[in-house]
């Protein structure tokens, strides 16, 4: 009988950076309703920075993952994971106007 092989769809590694990248924008919406930042483009390109750097920050301080490609691929996945969570979690339930986003007009 054959052996079935059990691989996952991503690395485990993946699999947290990704979990950081969702979770990300909610320390965000916090910074931001504190920071002096006054228009909401700034708030945001403030969003994908934090969102790289914690994805860039895991994957060097706790995996072997070495190399600046690869590096960076966690980092572009953690910031895909914050940006989607944000469309599809954290605005549809207005968790960023509790947090001080101006709601947007209309």
């Amino acid at each position: 009988m054959e052996q079935s092989s059990k691989e996952l769809l991503i690395s485990d590694n993946q699999l947290v950076v990704l979990l950081i990248g969702s979770i990300v924008p909610l320390g965000g919406y916090f910074l931001n309703k504190y920071a002096p930042w006054a228009s909401e483009s700034v708030k945001g390109v403030v969003q994908v920075v934090l969102m790289g750097v914690a994805g860039g920050l895991y994957t060097v301080l706790a995996t072997d993952i070495t190399g600046f490609e690869n590096i960076a691929q966690q980092c572009l996945s953690s910031i895909v994971a914050g940006l989607f969570a944000h469309n599809t979690l954290w605005k549809p339930a207005d968790v960023n106007i509790k947090f001080g986003a101006v709601e947007p007009p209309g």
